[in-house]
């Protein structure tokens, strides 16, 4: 049993609640969730305002904060008897209260100079944390008067990810006046791959991610041990190939050429061969003629890579389902309060392991999208989860996801991947690693950690310092020279100003 408190504008009004109709959405990052429930008004005494806070809590803790967004009048039945009762008779008054959660707020505060409305921004002219960036932009160019947004540093909560504007040269600009707070947050999370949102506490969440531990320490599973996995009950596992693209292809250009000068059409294609063998050939084209930024076939390369791969981050090649190039995996499930050890949030990152439906358990680490809870009694909590990963969703994640799958696998071979994690590698497994030794200039030929099936190899180049890379092409940039070994060698000895990438599958 549980004890569900619900509050509108710091009063409780919990006793008066339907808890059969009510319900409580909260979605993962910014997504604004929403909430409904009906208030019985049989003494003819309350009254409800738009704008007003509501609240939900569960045992004592916090689980759901929002705003009323609409008051709906109604009587309990079709019908009632209101001329001869009159009004001060009548007991059957409800109000319908529905609303938004604070998540909202970032669309409906808006960015601009409040000193002086009529000024543009300040762009910072070096290189400056995304840190520095939110307080300049807390302090002179967003009002959040009496909002109650704890934008404190709190640690593990408000933390530096990395920085906006990595080149001395790069100058960092916000964005217009009048543009929502959201787009503001968009904007840096391409560049920092950071999460962000507002809690249930009102507390503002600007964080890495990749930094955070397994959330909770358990899991589900349908053989629970009910000490680290526990059941659960209407289960729905999903495999989704309908907006695979593993063959990309851009073409742009204009009148003015690639080079401002001569007239032609340039051409950008992006593959992943593994993922056309395993799950057939699926073609995207895209043309971008006359459009800023692809007027060269760089940039249709990487809009093509972007496609298949995804967005670019700091761990470009090391995220291995990022992108469209894989099918996207989806669990709904549900369970009741009480039954598991703490309580999930949108946002959780939850094992959860199949395996009923035979052959190798089916083995999964995502997080929660969307969790509805619902009251099939007033002391009993239903929690309804959809979980799973988007293309949309920040490198940050993909990157914890894949740190989370190759702490599931059975093990052959070692991997010591970038950022000094380690993961278990069988064959068949996707690998994504940097290749030894470090380039200098001089050598040409590169080892993987463990063998690689011959034809799955893919090499990517950075400029030591950036957060994207280029795809290399084999037979032209590269050769598989030793699979069984390996062993690639590039055709030109990579800089000692690169970094190196590979991603292959293990053999």
């Amino acid at each position: 049993m549980s004890t569900i408190t619900i509050t509108y504008d710091n009063t409780d009004i919990s006793r008066s609640v339907l808890f059969a109709s009510a319900s409580f959405e909260s979605q993962l990052g910014a997504v604004p969730g929403a909430f409904e429930f009906t208030v019985k008004d049989a003494t003819r005494t309350k009254s409800f305002v738009t704008g007003k806070e509501v609240t939900m809590s569960i045992d004592g803790t916090r689980y759901f904060g929002g705003y009323v967004t609409q008051v709906i009048h109604q009587l309990a039945f079709p019908v009632d008897d209101t001329v001869t009762a009159g009004a001060a008779g009548v007991k059957t008054r409800q109000f319908i209260l529905r609303g938004v959660d604070w998540n909202i707020l970032f669309d409906k505060r808006v960015c601009y100079t409040k000193a002086a409305p009529v000024d543009a921004h300040t762009d910072f002219a070096n290189t400056v944390s995304d840190i520095d960036i939110l307080d300049t932009f807390f302090a002179d160019y967003i009002d959040l008067t009496g909002d109650g947004i704890d934008i404190t540093h709190e640690a593990g909560r408000f933390q530096t990810v990395g920085d906006v504007s990595p080149g001395a040269d790069t100058r960092y600009a916000f964005v217009n006046p009048g543009d929502p707070w959201r787009h503001q947050m968009e904007t840096m999370s391409l560049q920092t791959g950071a999460i962000w949102y507002i809690d249930c506490n009102k507390k503002f969440h600007y964080k890495d991610l990749e930094s955070a531990a397994p959330d909770p320490l358990w899991g589900f599973s349908d053989t629970p041990n009910k000490t680290t996995t526990f059941g659960f009950r209407d289960l729905e596992y999903i495999e989704d190939a309908t907006n695979v693209i593993n063959d990309a292809l851009v073409w742009g250009g204009s009148e003015y050429g690639s080079t401002g000068v001569t007239k032609q059409t340039v051409f950008g294609r992006s593959q992943n061969t593994a993922s056309q063998t395993a799950h057939n050939r699926w073609q995207k084209a895209e043309p971008h003629f006359n459009e800023q930024g692809f007027f060269e076939a760089a940039g249709c390369e990487l809009r093509a890579e972007i496609m298949v791969y995804g967005t670019p981050g700091g761990t470009l090649a090391g995220n291995n389902e990022r992108g469209l190039q894989y099918p996207q995996r989806n669990v709904r499930l549900s369970w009741f309060a009480g039954q598991t050890p703490s309580l999930l949030t949108a946002g959780s990152l939850i094992d959860v392991t199949l395996n009923v439906f035979g052959g190798p358990p089916i083995a999964l680490t995502l997080p929660i999208r969307t969790i509805t809870v619902t009251f099939p009694t007033p002391t009993t909590v239903k929690f309804d989860a959809f979980l799973g990963i988007q293309t949309s969703d920040p490198w940050s994640l993909w990157k914890y996801m894949r740190q989370s799958s190759q702490r599931t696998t059975a093990s052959a071979n070692t991997v010591v991947t970038s950022d000094g994690t380690t993961g278990a590698t069988y064959v068949g497994t996707f690998v994504s690693v940097a290749p030894t030794p470090v380039p200098d200039g001089v050598n040409k030929v590169f080892i993987t950690p463990d063998r690689y099936a011959a034809g799955t190899l893919e090499v990517f180049r950075f400029q030591t310092g950036d957060v994207g890379g280029r795809i290399q092409v084999p037979g032209i940039t590269y050769t598989e020279s030793s699979p069984t070994t390996g062993a690639f060698t590039f055709i030109v000895a990579p800089l000692s100003t690169e970094t190196l990438w590979v991603l292959y599958y293990s053999a």
